[in-house]
Parts: structure tokens; C-alpha cells; sequence
């Protein structure tokens, strides 16, 4: 099995991006021709598609069934940023700050943190060809 998650994001309100949205155009194009994914196991989500909810529910897609010898991809391109800790009693973070993905619908009281998307990573399995790839843009 190989699955793909692509998201872009190039419309924020107040502070837009340009490019980001051709990086999934050229990622898809990577990953159809050059690695064999097929179209219907690549989930794109672009602008105002690029929803928290929406993201979640394509990670949770993307990692759900995986299993040894399956390749997934995960390829966010968008604005990230850092927001203090939710939780002091369970964190690592040693500067007091987590990392997020910055949703099209960004809610800083609630965003989408890098321990959110580790547990779902979490489930697949370490000896698989699992690919993550992060283009922040700041």
C-alpha cells in the first residue's frame, strides 16, 4: 500500500503565502510518476480545504492499516509557528513553546500541535518506508 497526504496553503487571511500550493501540484506529480502512488490513494487538501479538522481526519486516514512494507507521505506546506505549552505535566519541551501547523482556520487557543500529530505517527509501524515532509513557511 502506498497513501499520501498533501496539503498547501496559500490564502491566510492577513498574511498569504505564494508557492505553496505549487508544492503540492509538484509533490503529487513526484509521487504519481516517479514512485508509483496511484491517484485515488493521494489526499490533497489545498486552501480552504486545509481545515484543522480536515487535516486531522486525513492524518488519521493516512496512518490507519499501515503496515510493514507500505509507504505513506505526509507533505504540509504552509505557515508554521510555535505557541506555549498546553500541558506542563506532560511535555519534553524545554523552551516552553510547541510547534504547530498553522490550519487555513487557525485557532491560537486551539491549533494544531506536534504532539497531536506524533500520535498519530505513533502508530505506524518503525520498520516501515515512512516519509514526513515539512515545508514551513514562516
Amino acid at each position: 500500500m502506498k497513501k499520501a497526504v498533501l496539503v498547501g496553503i496559500n490564502k491566510y487571511n492577513g498574511s498569504p503565502l505564494r508557492g505553496c500550493v505549487n508544492d503540492v501540484i509538484v509533490m503529487h506529480q513526484l509521487l504519481t510518476k516517479q514512485f508509483g502512488f496511484k491517484h485515488e490513494d493521494i489526499k490533497v487538501l489545498t486552501d480552504y480545504e486545509a481545515t484543522k479538522i480536515n487535516i486531522i481526519n486525513s492524518i488519521k486516514w493516512l496512518t490507519q492499516g499501515v503496515g510493514c512494507g507500505d509507504s505513506i507521505v505526509f507533505h504540509y506546506s504552509g505557515h508554521g509557528a510555535q505557541v506555549s505549552v498546553d500541558d506542563w505535566t506532560s511535555t519534553s519541551e524545554t523552551d516552553g513553546l510547541d510547534e504547530i501547523l498553522c490550519s487555513v482556520d487557525l485557532d491560537w487557543n486551539n491549533p494544531l500541535r506536534d504532539h497531536e500529530l506524533g500520535a498519530y505517527f505513533k502508530r505506524v509501524p518503525k520498520d516501515c518506508n515512512t516519509l514526513i515532509v515539512m515545508d514551513c513557511c514562516h
